[in-house]
C-alpha cells in the first residue's frame, strides 16, 4: 500500500487532518480516483475531552468527598484512569438502522444526556460503523461518464434515516466519517449522499486514516483512528466493509480472493501506519460479507490480530456470520479482551444486520 496522499480527485481539495493509503497499481488508483469524483470531503468532529458524570468529578476535585448540590464545579477532565472500554461494530444499512436507541440500549450511552447511563457509567465506547450515509450540498455534482452504484435505503421502506453527521452532533460524539461510492443518484431536489465508514466515539480520536483497499466490485474505504481512553494507552480502531462477491472480470484475474485482497491489504495499510517503530494495541471492526465463519479471510485476519475472540457462526444478517472485530496487543500493551464479552446484539434496529460488540480491559500492572 501507498501511504501518501493521494493524486486524482481525492485530492483535489483534500482534508488536512486526513492521511490517506492507497493500492499501489496505477490502474487500481485510476479506476479508484473514477468512484471518488462522485463524493464529497472526510468529515472530522472533535471531541477535545469526554466529560465525567457530573458527582464524579465533583468528587475528584473535593477530594473524593461528596459536595453539596450548589457546589460550582469546573467542567474539566481529570485524568482518571477507566478499566474498560466498549467496542462495537454494526453496518446500519445507510442510515436505516436506529443509532440513538442502539446506543441507549446495547451501549448504555443516552444521547440526550450526553453520557453513559446504568452500571458502567465511567466506560467510554468506540463504535465501528458500516453504510454511514451522508447527505449534504457539498458534495460534488456527478462528473460526466462516471457510472454510480445503486441507491441504498431512498425507498418507501426505509423513510426515517439517519444521516451520520446529524447524530454525531446529536450525541455529541467523536465523528471521523470518509464516504466510498455516491449513493446512486438523486432524483430533482433531493440532497445529494454518499455512503462510506465512520467512527463513532464518547472519546478523543486522532490520527485519522482513510485506507483505499485494493478495488474489487466497489470501492471501499476503511477508516482509521487513535482513540484516546482517558489514563489509558490509545488504541487505534478501524471501520472496513469488504465487497459480497467480485465481477467475472476480477474472478478471472484474481481467482476470486475478493475479501481475502482486501483483507490482506487492510492489514498491510495498518501496518505501514505505524511505520514499524510505535506499536499501537488495534481494533479492527466491520462487515467481512463472510457467509461462514470459517472463510479464508477469517482466518488469516485472527493471525493477523492474535489476540481476537474465536469467530463464531451466529448470524449477523439474516443467518450468515457477516460482522466481526479483530484484536490485536503487543508486548507490554495492558489491554486484555474480555473473551466472554463478545456477543451480538439481539435486534437489528431497523437495518438489516445485528450489531456486535466486546468488552476490553486495563490493568494496572
Amino acid at each position: 500500500m501507498d501511504v501518501r496522499a493521494p493524486v486524482g480527485p481525492c485530492a483535489t481539495t483534500p482534508n488536512a487532518d486526513v492521511a490517506w493509503a492507497r493500492p499501489d497499481s496505477k490502474g487500481e488508483q485510476s479506476r479508484l480516483d473514477d468512484w471518488c469524483s462522485a463524493t464529497g470531503e472526510p468529515v472530522v468532529r472533535r471531541l477535545a475531552v469526554a466529560p465525567l458524570p457530573t458527582d464524579v468529578i465533583r468528587e475528584a476535585s473535593l477530594g473524593g468527598g461528596p459536595a453539596p448540590a450548589d457546589t460550582e464545579v469546573i467542567p474539566t477532565f481529570p485524568s482518571i484512569p477507566i478499566e474498560s472500554l466498549t467496542v462495537a461494530t454494526w453496518n446500519i444499512e445507510v442510515g436505516t438502522g436506529d443509532l440513538v436507541r442502539f446506543l441507549d440500549e446495547q451501549i448504555g450511552y443516552s444521547c440526550e444526556s450526553g453520557r453513559v447511563h446504568g452500571a458502567n457509567t465511567q466506560t467510554p465506547f468506540v463504535l465501528l460503523v458500516q453504510e454511514a450515509h451522508r447527505a449534504s450540498r457539498d458534495i460534488p455534482e456527478i462528473p460526466s461518464g462516471v457510472s454510480l452504484p445503486n441507491s441504498i435505503g431512498k425507498s418507501d421502506d426505509h423513510a426515517s434515516r439517519a444521516e451520520i453527521v446529524t447524530i454525531a452532533e446529536q450525541c455529541g460524539l467523536s465523528l471521523f466519517y470518509a464516504p466510498s461510492m455516491r449513493n446512486g443518484a438523486e432524483a430533482d431536489g433531493e440532497m445529494p449522499e454518499d455512503r462510506g465508514n465512520a467512527i463513532l466515539a464518547s472519546i478523543p480520536l486522532s490520527d485519522l486514516s482513510a485506507v483505499e483497499l485494493p478495488l474489487e466490485t466497489q470501492r471501499r474505504v476503511a477508516v482509521a483512528a487513535v482513540a484516546h481512553p482517558p489514563g489509558r494507552e490509545p488504541i487505534r480502531v478501524v471501520s472496513f466493509h469488504f465487497d459480497v462477491a467480485a465481477n467475472m472480470l476480477r474472478v478471472l484475474t484474481t481467482g476470486n480472493s475478493t475479501r481475502l485482497r482486501q483483507g490482506l491489504g487492510l492489514a498491510r495499510a495498518l501496518d505501514e501506519l505505524d511505520n514499524g517503530e510505535t506499536r499501537l494495541a488495534t481494533i479492527i471492526g466491520g462487515d467481512v460479507n463472510s457467509w461462514s465463519e470459517k472463510e479464508t479471510v477469517i482466518r488469516h485476519l485472527s493471525e493477523q490480530f492474535p489476540e481476537s475472540p474465536r469467530a463464531t457462526a451466529e448470524g449477523t444478517r439474516g443467518g450468515y456470520p457477516t460482522d466481526h472485530i479483530f484484536v490485536r496487543t503487543f508486548e507490554g500493551s495492558k489491554i486484555a479482551l474480555d473473551e466472554s464479552s463478545y456477543r451480538v446484539a439481539p435486534l437489528e434496529y431497523g437495518s438489516d444486520h445485528r450489531g456486535r460488540l466486546l468488552t476490553l480491559n486495563f490493568s494496572d500492572e
